[in-house]
């Protein structure tokens, strides 16, 4: 029988992580180590399916996080005519 992972997102530093199935529904965040309790699961299977997207939820969080640094800083320029930022399609 083989072993199933859990997709889970920490509250605190919202990254996702595998973590294994077990009949507890606590676990701790492998990064900044906070305890917690399951709330919502991502995905569940394998090992291999699991980290595929869990790199997958994690680019996105960070793309989005990026675009929303960038939108920020444009976003404070003084003139509106005169744009810093270039965004890139």
């Amino acid at each position: 029988m083989p072993q199933e992972f859990n997709v889970l997102q920490c509250y605190k530093c919202q990254t996702f992580q595998v973590h294994q199935v077990k009949k507890s529904t606590k676990w701790n965040c492998k990064l900044c180590g906070e305890n917690q309790s399951i709330k919502k699961v991502f995905g569940r299977g394998s090992g291999y399916d699991c980290r595929q997207h869990v790199q997958k939820l994690n680019l996105l969080r960070a793309e989005q996080g990026n675009r929303d640094t960038v939108e920020n800083q444009c976003g404070s320029s003084t003139d509106v005519n005169q744009s810093r930022c270039s965004f890139q399609q």
